[in-house]
């Protein structure tokens, strides 16, 4: 069987924005089906740009935006904040809904508003949103900024604030991930100045940007680490087309430590994994957002260590998974992973999905245990969680002969698919 690597989600959001800041079109291709991007378009429409899709890419056209007051939308994503930055060339007030995204920790966003600030813009907290005051934006102005830590979102919203006026912009101690590369690329192509050394961005202001482009997004580097894991917990021959090997970071040198080996497309693991102890850091070191499935590795080794750096509350989903039997114990910042069997004493079991990269997590627990267990059925809650990042769920599901049914939007149900299952409510594994 084959696994198909999508378009980064983390690249296309910010990406989605950027049609604000020129009056002409642009199109993207290789665009990840999943409802976070659904989200941005509708925002999108929201400011009369204009939207063809046709199958995985998009070309959007901005020479009639119009820019409302309240800009009014359910927003359950993080990157929506990405309008904070390209709609602040309008210099103008308009109060954006709160957003929302995964409850991983400390996510505030006062890197943000420093740099705002900086440049004239106000980001105020109101009973109603974000107030985001642009009438004194800075468009004639240089300056240097040093971000007081690594930020992916600060870095991008700072570039798209920076990249339209008059003078020089200097960003110091910047991210350095794909995501940002592919910002920096794409307004390039527009006609954009920057210029890249180490953690160090230089933006030479362009007056106006808007040379229709193309641009074809990158494999994303986490559903590729995701994918690599579930082949290797699969017992199937499997084949993973579209690996971003070039923007895996450590986690490359993590799993070839551990045996498991990326060989013309195909995952090859030595017959017994090592144990492994690994911390997550800001690219190039060990993307955060794989850390949950390195943790359910290491529940098929034992003996394994993970400690996460970037966030203080990405260890929920584990917390969840003691309900199926893993079993690990917390010492200071880390986390000591024993051998664990997976499985329950009831016929059906309900598990919650605490976030994204969590929930998918879960999901791959969840497959392990009714492989072992097939007479066992797994009902996922906040399951629209995994929607938001992954187009790919059913062939990952499919690595373990497992099937999945939706009960509503938020629920799914899984069970082994050698054994269909007669579903009441909810979604199951």
């Amino acid at each position: 069987m084959e696994i198909n690597i999508p378009g980064a989600k983390n690249s296309i959001l910010p990406l989605l924005v950027i049609p604000c800041l020129i009056r002409g079109t642009l199109k993207y291709s290789n665009i990840p089906k999943i409802s976070d991007v659904e989200t941005m378009y509708d925002i999108l429409k929201i400011l009369n740009i204009n939207i063809n899709i046709k199958n995985d890419s998009a070309t959007f056209n901005s020479c009639n935006i119009k820019i409302p007051l309240l800009i009014s939308y359910e927003s359950n994503i993080r990157s929506s904040y990405y309008f904070f930055s390209v709609l602040s060339h309008f210099k103008t007030k308009i109060i954006h809904p709160f957003f929302s995204g995964c409850k991983i920790g400390n996510r505030s966003i006062e890197l943000h508003e420093q740099f705002f600030h900086k440049l004239g813009v106000e980001i105020i907290r109101k009973k109603n949103g974000y107030l985001i005051d642009s009438t004194n934006f800075k468009e004639n102005y240089s300056l240097s900024f040093k971000f007081d830590t690594v930020s992916i979102g600060a870095t991008i919203n700072a570039i798209l604030l920076s990249i339209i006026g008059e003078g020089e912009i200097i960003l110091k101690n910047c991210s350095q991930d794909l995501y940002v590369n592919e910002v920096i690329t794409v307004l390039r192509k527009l006609g954009g100045i920057i210029n890249i050394h180490n953690r160090e961005i230089r933006i030479i202001r362009q007056k106006v940007l808007g040379i229709p482009i193309k641009y074809n997004i990158e494999n994303d580097p986490i559903i590729s680490g995701t994918s690599i894991i579930f082949a290797a917990l699969s017992d199937k021959n499997i084949s993973i087309k579209g690996i971003n090997k070039k923007w895996l970071g450590e986690f490359d040198n993590i799993i070839n430590n551990i045996g498991i080996i990326i060989k013309n497309n195909k995952i090859e693991c030595q017959e017994k994994l090592n144990p492994f102890n690994v911390c997550t850091n800001n690219y190039p070191g060990l993307y955060t957002d794989l850390m949950p499935f390195i943790f359910i590795l290491g529940s098929q080794i034992g003996g394994s260590y993970i400690e996460d750096k970037i966030f203080s509350n990405r260890f929920e989903f584990a917390e969840e998974l003691k309900k199926i039997g893993i079993k690990f114990e917390r010492v200071n910042k880390k986390v000591i992973i024993s051998k664990s069997i997976f499985t329950f004493n009831e016929t059906v079991i309900t598990l919650n999905c605490p976030d994204l990269r969590g929930g998918a997590a879960i999901l791959l627990a969840s497959c392990l245990c009714i492989r072992d267990n097939p007479d066992k059925q797994i009902i996922l809650n906040n399951y629209q969680y995994i929607q938001r990042g992954y187009s790919n769920i059913k062939s990952l599901i499919d690595c373990f002969d497992v099937k999945l049914s939706m009960i509503n939007s938020n629920q799914a149900q899984f069970s082994s698919s050698l054994k269909p299952i007669n579903l009441h409510s909810g979604i199951r594994v």
